[in-house]
């Protein structure tokens, strides 16, 4: 397909990234940590695709349930959400809203430099 070659190009990067800090975090909380259904990565093909979305790069992910608790309190959701930015402080994580029934974690943008770029001295 055509526009898998035109945006994102690094996608696996950000979405290895990504899977290594929700690694992170199911070893803190020591249970599951439940992606919701397309609530990771979203392709170009996806329905809705926006192109300057986190998910469209692979770095936001909603998640919807932790071991047995689903994310649908507001107690639920800020605790899980307090331990989130202790644990991975990298992560943004959007507060909830008082309808919310899930967790909307966020790397922003990630950048890779190769070694062999030209980087001038900072």
């Amino acid at each position: 397909h055509p526009r898998v070659r035109q945006f994102p190009r690094y996608v696996p990067l950000a979405v290895t990234v990504m899977a290594a800090h929700l690694a992170l975090l199911r070893q803190k909380v020591e249970t599951y940590v439940h992606v919701m259904a397309n609530g990771g990565y979203r392709s170009p093909a996806h329905q809705g695709f926006r192109q300057n979305e986190a998910h469209a790069w692979g770095t936001a992910v909603d998640l919807y349930r932790i071991g047995d608790d689903f994310l649908d309190s507001s107690e639920t959701l800020n605790r899980y959400r307090d331990a989130i930015q202790k644990t991975l402080p990298g992560i943004t994580v959007r507060p909830p809203s008082p309808n919310d029934d899930h967790l909307h974690l966020t790397l922003g943008r990630i950048a890779l430099v190769p070694p062999s770029a030209a980087v001038p001295d900072l």
